[in-house]
Protein backbone atom coordinates (compact mmCIF):
# COMPACT_ATOMS: atom_id res chain seq x y z
CA UNK A 1 0.00 0.00 0.00
CA UNK A 2 2.85 2.55 1.14
CA UNK A 3 4.48 1.82 -2.31
CA UNK A 4 1.77 2.63 -4.12
CA UNK A 5 1.11 5.56 -3.17
CA UNK A 6 4.34 6.09 -3.30
CA UNK A 7 4.50 5.50 -7.01
CA UNK A 8 1.27 7.43 -7.60
CA UNK A 9 3.07 10.42 -5.67
CA UNK A 10 5.92 10.49 -7.80
CA UNK A 11 3.85 10.37 -11.02
CA UNK A 12 1.68 13.31 -10.42
CA UNK A 13 5.36 15.38 -9.18
CA UNK A 14 6.94 14.50 -12.88
CA UNK A 15 3.59 15.08 -14.64
CA UNK A 16 3.58 18.23 -12.90
CA UNK A 17 7.28 19.20 -13.20
CA UNK A 18 6.28 18.66 -17.23
CA UNK A 19 3.97 21.23 -17.41
CA UNK A 20 5.88 23.77 -15.45
CA UNK A 21 8.54 23.15 -18.11
CA UNK A 22 9.67 25.91 -20.60
CA UNK A 23 8.91 25.09 -24.13
CA UNK A 24 11.33 23.07 -26.58
CA UNK A 25 13.15 25.47 -28.17
CA UNK A 26 13.42 23.32 -31.54
CA UNK A 27 10.83 24.95 -32.45
CA UNK A 28 12.01 28.46 -32.16
CA UNK A 29 15.52 26.77 -34.17
CA UNK A 30 13.50 25.28 -36.70
CA UNK A 31 12.11 28.84 -37.88
CA UNK A 32 15.57 29.94 -38.32
CA UNK A 33 18.33 30.17 -40.37
CA UNK A 34 21.69 30.05 -38.41
CA UNK A 35 21.21 32.16 -35.53
CA UNK A 36 23.10 35.25 -34.60
CA UNK A 37 21.35 36.17 -31.28
CA UNK A 38 19.42 35.25 -28.32
CA UNK A 39 17.63 36.70 -25.19
CA UNK A 40 15.10 36.11 -22.56
CA UNK A 41 13.04 39.12 -20.76
CA UNK A 42 11.50 39.47 -18.10
CA UNK A 43 8.27 41.27 -17.56
CA UNK A 44 4.61 42.60 -17.85
CA UNK A 45 1.62 42.82 -19.95
CA UNK A 46 -0.77 45.49 -19.30
CA UNK A 47 1.13 46.54 -16.24
CA UNK A 48 -0.37 43.69 -14.81
CA UNK A 49 0.33 40.05 -16.01
CA UNK A 50 3.85 38.46 -15.64
CA UNK A 51 5.55 37.18 -18.85
CA UNK A 52 8.58 35.73 -20.00
CA UNK A 53 9.89 36.16 -23.55
CA UNK A 54 12.15 34.28 -25.34
CA UNK A 55 13.65 35.63 -28.49
CA UNK A 56 16.20 34.20 -31.17
CA UNK A 57 17.33 35.77 -34.43
CA UNK A 58 18.88 34.98 -37.80
CA UNK A 59 19.68 38.63 -38.47
CA UNK A 60 16.57 38.06 -41.44
CA UNK A 61 13.59 37.01 -39.32
CA UNK A 62 12.75 36.72 -35.02
CA UNK A 63 11.24 34.10 -33.56
CA UNK A 64 10.34 32.56 -30.06
CA UNK A 65 7.53 32.73 -27.41
CA UNK A 66 5.80 34.41 -25.21
CA UNK A 67 4.64 32.83 -21.68
CA UNK A 68 2.10 33.80 -19.39
CA UNK A 69 3.30 32.89 -15.78
CA UNK A 70 0.54 32.53 -13.96
CA UNK A 71 -0.81 30.03 -16.33
CA UNK A 72 2.12 29.14 -18.04
CA UNK A 73 0.24 29.67 -21.41
CA UNK A 74 2.71 29.20 -24.26
CA UNK A 75 2.69 31.33 -27.39
CA UNK A 76 4.83 31.04 -30.60
CA UNK A 77 6.43 34.24 -31.78
CA UNK A 78 7.48 34.82 -35.55
CA UNK A 79 8.35 38.01 -37.80
CA UNK A 80 10.60 39.78 -39.60
CA UNK A 81 13.09 42.90 -38.24
CA UNK A 82 11.84 45.36 -40.10
CA UNK A 83 14.70 47.84 -39.34
CA UNK A 84 17.50 47.81 -36.67
CA UNK A 85 16.23 46.75 -33.24
CA UNK A 86 12.77 46.96 -34.70
CA UNK A 87 10.49 43.86 -35.20
CA UNK A 88 6.84 42.72 -35.99
CA UNK A 89 5.61 39.54 -34.57
CA UNK A 90 2.68 37.03 -34.88
CA UNK A 91 1.25 35.55 -31.90
CA UNK A 92 0.00 31.56 -32.34
CA UNK A 93 -1.39 29.76 -30.10
CA UNK A 94 -0.32 25.47 -29.44
CA UNK A 95 -2.84 25.04 -32.47
CA UNK A 96 -1.18 27.54 -34.71
CA UNK A 97 -3.86 29.48 -34.53
CA UNK A 98 -3.22 33.48 -34.74
CA UNK A 99 -3.88 34.79 -31.51
CA UNK A 100 -2.06 38.75 -31.46
CA UNK A 101 0.52 40.77 -33.37
CA UNK A 102 3.49 42.44 -31.53
CA UNK A 103 5.36 44.87 -32.19
CA UNK A 104 7.97 46.78 -30.68
CA UNK A 105 12.20 47.49 -30.15
CA UNK A 106 14.97 46.58 -28.53
CA UNK A 107 16.95 49.29 -26.78
CA UNK A 108 20.52 47.54 -24.37
CA UNK A 109 18.91 45.65 -22.06
CA UNK A 110 15.02 46.16 -22.40
CA UNK A 111 12.66 45.77 -24.86
CA UNK A 112 9.57 47.87 -25.10
CA UNK A 113 6.56 46.36 -27.44
CA UNK A 114 2.99 46.73 -28.38
CA UNK A 115 0.28 43.48 -28.22
CA UNK A 116 -2.76 44.02 -30.27
CA UNK A 117 -5.08 41.18 -30.36
CA UNK A 118 -5.78 39.17 -33.58
CA UNK A 119 -8.97 40.92 -34.07
CA UNK A 120 -7.53 44.46 -33.60
CA UNK A 121 -9.52 45.61 -30.86
CA UNK A 122 -7.92 45.43 -27.78
CA UNK A 123 -3.99 46.61 -27.31
CA UNK A 124 -2.03 46.87 -24.29
CA UNK A 125 1.82 47.79 -24.04
CA UNK A 126 4.39 45.04 -22.73
CA UNK A 127 7.45 46.25 -21.20
CA UNK A 128 10.75 43.63 -20.30
CA UNK A 129 14.15 43.71 -19.25
CA UNK A 130 17.04 40.91 -19.32
CA UNK A 131 15.70 37.98 -17.25
CA UNK A 132 19.43 38.23 -15.44
CA UNK A 133 19.17 41.82 -14.20
CA UNK A 134 17.47 42.43 -11.12
CA UNK A 135 14.73 45.49 -11.35
CA UNK A 136 13.77 47.18 -8.43
CA UNK A 137 11.01 49.12 -8.90
CA UNK A 138 10.44 52.33 -6.26
CA UNK A 139 13.34 51.86 -4.21
CA UNK A 140 13.25 53.46 -0.81
CA UNK A 141 15.43 52.90 1.90
CA UNK A 142 14.33 53.03 5.24
CA UNK A 143 17.64 53.28 7.58
CA UNK A 144 21.45 54.13 6.29
CA UNK A 145 22.93 52.14 8.84
CA UNK A 146 22.24 51.29 12.30
CA UNK A 147 24.17 52.17 14.86
CA UNK A 148 25.69 49.58 17.97
CA UNK A 149 26.76 51.06 21.10
CA UNK A 150 28.76 48.58 22.67
CA UNK A 151 29.39 50.42 26.24
CA UNK A 152 25.59 50.08 26.89
CA UNK A 153 24.50 47.00 29.22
Amino acid sequence: MKRSFFTIFIAIGIYAGLLGQAPDDAWMYGQLGTVTWQQTYEGVLADYHPVTIKLASDSKHIAGYLIHKGDNRIHHLMGDWSKKDLFQLQERDEFDRLTGYLRGSITGDQIQMEWMSADQSRMFDIKASQANLIRIKNFKPIAEGIHVDADQD
